[in-house]
């Protein structure tokens, strides 16, 4: 899983799709 380029966090959760396919996440740590 990426880093979070916000709080630097490694717990990054899956959070849907953008319009052209690429992954999205969110992080635990600081809710971004």
């Amino acid at each position: 899983m990426p880093t979070c380029p916000t709080c630097t966090g490694v717990q990054t959760v899956k959070n849907g799709r953008i319009h052209i396919g690429k992954q999205r996440f969110k992080c635990r740590n600081c809710r971004r």
